[in-house]
Protein backbone atom coordinates (compact mmCIF):
# COMPACT_ATOMS: atom_id res chain seq x y z
CA UNK A 1 0.00 0.00 0.00
CA UNK A 2 1.60 3.62 -1.34
CA UNK A 3 1.39 6.14 1.36
CA UNK A 4 -0.89 7.90 -1.60
CA UNK A 5 -3.57 5.27 -0.13
CA UNK A 6 -2.66 5.71 3.47
CA UNK A 7 -4.23 7.99 6.13
CA UNK A 8 -1.85 10.58 6.83
CA UNK A 9 -1.49 11.51 10.67
CA UNK A 10 0.53 14.54 11.80
CA UNK A 11 2.04 14.02 15.30
CA UNK A 12 3.69 17.21 16.59
CA UNK A 13 6.63 17.20 19.25
CA UNK A 14 9.70 19.30 20.43
CA UNK A 15 10.79 15.82 21.78
CA UNK A 16 11.95 13.00 19.13
CA UNK A 17 11.48 10.21 21.38
CA UNK A 18 7.95 11.32 21.99
CA UNK A 19 7.62 11.23 18.24
CA UNK A 20 9.32 7.86 18.04
CA UNK A 21 6.95 6.65 20.93
CA UNK A 22 3.44 7.44 19.35
CA UNK A 23 4.87 6.32 15.88
CA UNK A 24 5.08 2.93 17.66
CA UNK A 25 2.16 3.12 19.26
CA UNK A 26 0.38 3.85 15.78
CA UNK A 27 1.89 2.10 13.92
CA UNK A 28 -0.61 0.53 11.30
CA UNK A 29 -0.57 -0.35 7.26
CA UNK A 30 -3.73 2.34 6.87
CA UNK A 31 -1.35 4.82 8.56
CA UNK A 32 1.15 6.77 7.07
CA UNK A 33 2.61 9.18 10.27
CA UNK A 34 4.41 12.25 9.37
CA UNK A 35 6.41 13.94 12.49
CA UNK A 36 7.18 17.84 12.92
CA UNK A 37 9.56 18.78 15.31
CA UNK A 38 7.74 22.69 16.01
CA UNK A 39 4.36 24.37 15.51
CA UNK A 40 6.39 26.40 12.45
CA UNK A 41 7.50 22.54 10.99
CA UNK A 42 3.77 21.24 11.36
CA UNK A 43 2.55 24.76 9.52
CA UNK A 44 4.67 23.57 6.67
CA UNK A 45 3.90 19.83 6.43
CA UNK A 46 -0.04 20.89 6.21
CA UNK A 47 0.89 22.90 2.78
CA UNK A 48 3.08 19.55 1.57
CA UNK A 49 0.39 16.85 1.82
CA UNK A 50 -2.92 15.97 3.08
CA UNK A 51 -3.55 15.73 6.90
CA UNK A 52 -6.50 13.19 8.57
CA UNK A 53 -6.06 13.97 11.96
CA UNK A 54 -3.26 15.84 14.03
CA UNK A 55 -1.65 15.01 17.81
CA UNK A 56 -0.30 18.03 18.72
CA UNK A 57 2.14 18.80 22.39
CA UNK A 58 1.08 21.68 24.05
CA UNK A 59 4.34 23.09 25.99
CA UNK A 60 7.10 23.45 22.49
CA UNK A 61 9.79 26.70 22.76
CA UNK A 62 8.49 29.08 19.91
CA UNK A 63 4.57 28.65 18.87
CA UNK A 64 2.99 26.54 21.54
CA UNK A 65 0.67 23.68 20.61
CA UNK A 66 -2.25 26.18 21.31
CA UNK A 67 -0.63 29.03 19.15
CA UNK A 68 -0.37 26.74 16.20
CA UNK A 69 -3.52 25.13 16.50
CA UNK A 70 -5.28 28.56 16.37
CA UNK A 71 -2.71 29.28 13.39
CA UNK A 72 -4.14 26.14 11.95
CA UNK A 73 -7.29 26.51 11.93
CA UNK A 74 -7.01 30.10 10.12
CA UNK A 75 -6.54 27.68 6.97
CA UNK A 76 -9.44 27.36 5.45
CA UNK A 77 -7.99 23.47 3.58
CA UNK A 78 -7.08 22.73 7.27
CA UNK A 79 -10.02 23.75 9.76
CA UNK A 80 -12.03 20.65 9.39
CA UNK A 81 -8.65 18.67 10.43
CA UNK A 82 -9.33 17.03 14.20
CA UNK A 83 -6.72 18.29 16.75
CA UNK A 84 -5.77 15.81 19.86
CA UNK A 85 -3.98 17.85 22.41
CA UNK A 86 -1.12 16.28 24.46
CA UNK A 87 0.22 17.33 27.79
CA UNK A 88 2.92 16.03 30.71
CA UNK A 89 2.61 19.18 32.46
CA UNK A 90 -0.78 21.38 31.76
CA UNK A 91 -3.10 18.86 33.40
CA UNK A 92 -4.84 21.51 35.09
CA UNK A 93 -8.53 22.53 33.64
CA UNK A 94 -7.63 26.17 32.47
CA UNK A 95 -5.66 24.39 30.34
CA UNK A 96 -8.00 21.72 28.97
CA UNK A 97 -10.53 24.56 28.56
CA UNK A 98 -7.98 26.41 26.34
CA UNK A 99 -7.62 23.46 24.41
CA UNK A 100 -11.02 23.41 23.25
CA UNK A 101 -11.28 26.73 22.59
CA UNK A 102 -8.32 26.99 20.49
CA UNK A 103 -9.99 24.16 18.25
CA UNK A 104 -8.92 20.90 19.85
CA UNK A 105 -11.50 17.90 19.76
CA UNK A 106 -9.80 15.79 22.77
CA UNK A 107 -6.45 16.59 25.74
CA UNK A 108 -4.67 13.78 26.38
CA UNK A 109 -2.28 13.04 29.38
CA UNK A 110 0.90 11.53 29.18
CA UNK A 111 1.86 8.77 30.18
CA UNK A 112 -0.20 7.50 27.60
CA UNK A 113 -2.46 4.39 27.24
CA UNK A 114 -1.83 2.93 24.16
CA UNK A 115 -4.56 1.51 23.41
CA UNK A 116 -6.76 4.20 24.33
CA UNK A 117 -4.90 6.41 22.22
CA UNK A 118 -5.28 3.61 19.29
CA UNK A 119 -8.78 3.59 19.90
CA UNK A 120 -9.24 7.62 20.00
CA UNK A 121 -6.90 7.76 16.77
CA UNK A 122 -9.26 5.23 14.82
CA UNK A 123 -12.67 7.12 15.82
CA UNK A 124 -11.28 10.15 14.61
CA UNK A 125 -10.27 8.62 11.76
CA UNK A 126 -12.94 6.88 10.50
CA UNK A 127 -14.94 10.02 11.49
CA UNK A 128 -12.29 12.72 9.42
CA UNK A 129 -13.56 9.73 6.36
CA UNK A 130 -17.17 10.49 7.18
CA UNK A 131 -16.76 13.74 7.26
CA UNK A 132 -15.32 14.28 3.30
CA UNK A 133 -19.12 12.93 2.74
CA UNK A 134 -20.58 15.00 5.51
CA UNK A 135 -18.92 18.22 7.39
CA UNK A 136 -21.97 18.66 8.85
CA UNK A 137 -21.58 15.41 10.98
CA UNK A 138 -18.08 16.51 12.30
CA UNK A 139 -19.03 19.89 13.34
CA UNK A 140 -21.99 18.53 15.64
CA UNK A 141 -19.90 15.84 17.05
CA UNK A 142 -16.82 18.24 17.65
CA UNK A 143 -19.32 20.55 19.32
CA UNK A 144 -21.21 18.28 21.87
CA UNK A 145 -17.96 16.46 22.52
CA UNK A 146 -16.45 19.50 23.73
CA UNK A 147 -19.59 20.39 25.64
CA UNK A 148 -20.56 17.21 27.49
CA UNK A 149 -16.63 17.29 28.86
CA UNK A 150 -16.43 20.76 29.84
CA UNK A 151 -20.01 19.79 32.04
CA UNK A 152 -18.70 16.74 32.76
CA UNK A 153 -15.30 18.55 34.24
CA UNK A 154 -16.81 21.74 35.40
CA UNK A 155 -19.34 19.59 38.41
CA UNK A 156 -15.98 18.22 39.91
CA UNK A 157 -14.46 21.72 40.19
CA UNK A 158 -14.51 23.71 43.16
CA UNK A 159 -14.81 27.02 41.23
CA UNK A 160 -17.32 28.80 39.48
CA UNK A 161 -17.80 27.71 35.55
CA UNK A 162 -20.58 27.64 32.95
CA UNK A 163 -21.14 27.90 29.18
CA UNK A 164 -23.33 30.46 27.13
CA UNK A 165 -24.86 30.35 24.25
CA UNK A 166 -23.16 32.41 21.32
CA UNK A 167 -25.28 35.97 22.32
CA UNK A 168 -23.83 35.51 25.77
CA UNK A 169 -27.36 34.17 27.49
CA UNK A 170 -25.91 31.14 30.42
CA UNK A 171 -27.26 27.78 29.38
CA UNK A 172 -25.24 25.40 31.89
CA UNK A 173 -23.53 26.44 35.54
CA UNK A 174 -21.80 24.17 37.71
CA UNK A 175 -22.94 23.16 41.35
CA UNK A 176 -20.17 25.49 43.11
CA UNK A 177 -22.36 28.30 41.69
CA UNK A 178 -25.22 27.06 43.00
CA UNK A 179 -23.58 26.00 46.96
CA UNK A 180 -22.18 29.78 46.66
CA UNK A 181 -25.06 31.99 45.82
CA UNK A 182 -28.31 29.60 46.52
CA UNK A 183 -28.96 30.34 42.75
CA UNK A 184 -30.82 27.87 41.35
CA UNK A 185 -30.49 26.91 37.22
CA UNK A 186 -33.57 28.53 36.58
CA UNK A 187 -32.97 31.41 38.49
CA UNK A 188 -29.59 32.19 37.20
CA UNK A 189 -30.09 30.51 33.61
CA UNK A 190 -30.10 33.61 30.56
CA UNK A 191 -28.73 36.70 31.80
CA UNK A 192 -30.54 36.18 35.28
CA UNK A 193 -27.40 35.23 36.64
CA UNK A 194 -26.40 38.49 36.96
CA UNK A 195 -28.75 39.43 39.88
CA UNK A 196 -25.76 38.31 41.58
CA UNK A 197 -23.35 41.01 41.05
CA UNK A 198 -22.33 43.15 43.08
CA UNK A 199 -24.49 46.29 42.52
CA UNK A 200 -21.58 48.95 41.82
CA UNK A 201 -19.84 46.78 39.28
CA UNK A 202 -23.36 45.56 37.45
CA UNK A 203 -23.18 47.81 34.42
CA UNK A 204 -19.59 47.54 33.93
CA UNK A 205 -19.51 44.04 33.80
CA UNK A 206 -22.55 43.57 32.04
CA UNK A 207 -20.67 46.26 29.20
CA UNK A 208 -17.58 43.85 29.28
CA UNK A 209 -19.33 41.15 29.12
CA UNK A 210 -21.73 42.63 25.90
CA UNK A 211 -18.05 43.81 24.06
CA UNK A 212 -16.68 40.88 23.97
CA UNK A 213 -19.39 39.25 22.75
CA UNK A 214 -19.60 41.28 20.00
CA UNK A 215 -16.60 41.03 19.20
CA UNK A 216 -15.67 37.45 19.95
CA UNK A 217 -13.22 37.96 22.02
CA UNK A 218 -12.33 36.63 25.50
CA UNK A 219 -12.88 38.85 28.25
CA UNK A 220 -11.27 39.41 32.24
CA UNK A 221 -13.58 41.00 34.78
CA UNK A 222 -13.13 41.52 38.59
CA UNK A 223 -16.28 42.07 40.32
CA UNK A 224 -17.86 41.34 43.50
CA UNK A 225 -20.55 38.15 43.27
CA UNK A 226 -22.90 37.58 46.43
CA UNK A 227 -22.69 35.14 48.63
CA UNK A 228 -26.35 33.31 49.79
CA UNK A 229 -25.59 34.54 53.54
CA UNK A 230 -25.65 38.15 51.71
CA UNK A 231 -22.19 39.07 51.55
CA UNK A 232 -19.71 40.06 48.79
CA UNK A 233 -16.68 38.43 47.45
CA UNK A 234 -14.51 39.15 44.96
CA UNK A 235 -13.68 37.26 41.85
CA UNK A 236 -12.01 37.10 38.73
CA UNK A 237 -14.76 36.04 35.97
CA UNK A 238 -13.06 34.83 32.38
CA UNK A 239 -15.06 33.76 29.26
CA UNK A 240 -13.47 32.27 26.35
CA UNK A 241 -15.57 31.68 22.87
CA UNK A 242 -16.03 28.32 21.65
CA UNK A 243 -15.75 27.69 17.94
CA UNK A 244 -16.37 24.78 15.33
CA UNK A 245 -14.23 23.40 13.32
CA UNK A 246 -14.46 26.03 10.63
CA UNK A 247 -14.38 28.96 13.57
CA UNK A 248 -17.83 29.80 13.83
CA UNK A 249 -18.97 31.29 17.11
CA UNK A 250 -21.05 28.38 18.99
CA UNK A 251 -20.92 29.66 22.52
CA UNK A 252 -19.15 30.43 25.28
CA UNK A 253 -16.90 28.62 28.30
CA UNK A 254 -16.78 30.67 31.72
CA UNK A 255 -15.20 30.43 34.96
CA UNK A 256 -15.35 32.69 38.37
CA UNK A 257 -12.06 32.23 40.67
CA UNK A 258 -12.13 33.78 44.01
CA UNK A 259 -9.72 36.30 44.79
CA UNK A 260 -10.75 38.11 47.63
CA UNK A 261 -8.25 37.59 49.96
CA UNK A 262 -5.82 39.10 47.33
CA UNK A 263 -7.65 41.79 46.64
CA UNK A 264 -7.66 42.58 50.56
CA UNK A 265 -4.04 42.27 50.54
CA UNK A 266 -3.36 44.15 47.52
CA UNK A 267 -5.61 47.12 49.48
CA UNK A 268 -3.61 46.67 52.59
CA UNK A 269 -0.87 47.39 50.68
CA UNK A 270 -1.93 50.33 48.36
CA UNK A 271 -2.87 52.17 51.89
CA UNK A 272 0.53 51.44 53.46
CA UNK A 273 1.72 52.87 50.32
CA UNK A 274 -0.12 55.69 50.85
CA UNK A 275 0.78 56.80 54.20
CA UNK A 276 4.42 56.56 53.45
CA UNK A 277 4.68 58.80 50.58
Amino acid sequence: MGNASKINILLVDDHPENLLALEAILESPAYHIVKALSGEEALRCLLNQPISLILLDVQMPGLNGFATARLIKERESAQHIPIIFMSAIHKAYEYVLKGYSAGGVDYLFTPFDPEIVRAKVTALVELFNRESQSKQLVDILHLNERRHRYRSLAEALPIIVWTASPDGPIDHINKEWRNYTGMTFDQSKGWRWAAALHPDDLQYCLDRLTRAIRLGKDCDIECRLKRKDGSYRWHRLRTAPERNLKGKLMGWFGNAIDIHEQRQVEETERKKTKRSS
